[in-house]
């Protein structure tokens, strides 16, 4: 009992995760993946390979690279609810975007 336990321990809080789904619901799953695959990583995508200057690519290639690291590490831990990574997750797709607008912009 207590190495299967410790084995949820190093997994994450499970009961953490069910009552996120609770809450937030599959209309809340839908939205937000809505916004982040149909918004925010087409623009870092867009970005990483057709920025006109150096640091326009560097921020389209650092949002896809931060987006893989969030993904690797959501898989034993629910960082997507705690505030100081959601408030940093939501604002670099938000700068994203905006590079995204001042790339596209004719000089």
């Amino acid at each position: 009992m207590e190495r299967i336990e410790g084995l949820l321990r190093e997994l994450g809080n499970p009961e953490q995760k069910i009552k996120t789904v609770h809450v937030t619901g599959a209309h809340g799953l839908l939205a937000f993946l809505v916004v982040w695959w149909g918004i925010f990583l087409p623009a870092a995508w867009r970005l990483a390979s057709h920025g006109r200057s150096l640091w326009l690519k560097a921020m389209g290639r650092g949002y896809v690279l931060a987006t893989v690291g969030i993904i690797v590490g959501g898989l034993t831990d629910h960082v997507y609810f705690n505030t100081q990574m959601g408030l940093c997750f939501w604002t670099l797709g938000g700068l994203t975007k905006l590079c995204k607008k001042l790339n596209e912009e004719d000089d």
